[in-house]
């Protein structure tokens, strides 16, 4: 019961209830990339949209928090000139698309500093998240270092860019990419732009045991007679793996079927 079909989204949206919320299936820009409350960069950003959004859970037990249920994506203005889309629950939107969201900075100090405003307005809500003191020297590391992966083409930390599905995922990006196409060096001069990012669901993935006939089990794993589940209402096949697009659709249907005709022999008896 504890694992769903996640995504990331936009915090603000979610806490202000805007009902353009939709999960960021998508992330676009190259020269992008997301830290946490210290500035440091933490995770795939091109992650298929289920595996990215499960960082957001990650739990420390020594201090008793979630370290990364926000995130803070940063990007240049390469990416906003050319990654820049009001679809598939981008943050990185063109101009005229409502764009409350962004918090921007003409250099990484002033970004880091509204980043700091933005996110003690919603600490109340976050569990008291406040952006650390070490935030903006941990920043500038950051992309450093990411900017020294981009250039070479290869993300030694996350291997971003390695799947093809990360490319798939990769959104929008200028005509002229570098080794790897999803990642480019963000720019040594600003303006610069950010967003809080978060973790959010589109469904369930839990509930009874199952077995490869769709028969619910009992807590000691025997079917239990009469009683059927297949779909999002049942313990997942795929745990807490994203398969692909559809991977709802696909076991529903497939134990639907394996369950409608275990239904019928057991009747038949």
């Amino acid at each position: 019961m504890n694992y769903a079909w996640m995504c990331p989204i936009v915090l603000e949206k979610a806490l202000n209830k805007d009902p353009t919320l939709i999960g960021t299936f998508s992330p676009s820009g190259d020269s992008m990339i997301y830290v946490d409350k210290h500035g440091n960069r933490v995770v795939n950003e091109k992650l298929a949209y289920n595996e990215c959004a499960q960082k957001f859970f990650e739990w420390d037990p020594v201090n008793s928090e979630y370290p990364y249920l926000v995130l803070v994506a940063i990007w240049d203005q390469r990416s906003q000139d050319h990654s820049c889309s009001d679809e598939y629950g981008r943050f990185i939107v063109p101009k005229g698309a409502p764009s409350s969201h962004v918090i921007k900075g003409d250099t990484l100090e002033e970004l880091s500093a509204n980043i700091r405003k933005r996110v003690k307005k919603y600490s109340a809500a976050i569990g008291n998240m406040k952006i650390a003191d070490d935030f903006e020297q941990n920043l500038a590391a950051s992309i450093k270092r990411f900017n020294g992966f981009a250039r070479k083409g290869k993300d030694l930390d996350f291997h971003r860019g390695e799947r093809q599905v990360e490319l798939m995922f990769n959104g929008p990006t200028a005509p002229k990419t570098g080794k790897n196409p999803t990642m480019y060096p963000i720019s040594s001069d600003g303006p610069y732009y950010a967003t809080l990012m978060t973790g959010g669901n589109l469904d369930t993935k839990g509930g009874p045991a199952t077995n490869a006939n769709g028969q619910v089990l009992d807590a000691v794993g025997k079917p239990i007679p009469g009683l059927y589940g297949a779909g999002n209402c049942v313990a997942s096949a795929s745990g807490r793996a994203y398969w692909a697009g559809g991977a709802t659709l696909g076991p529903f249907i497939a134990f639907a079927y394996l369950a409608a005709n275990a239904a019928h022999r057991e009747r038949a008896h």
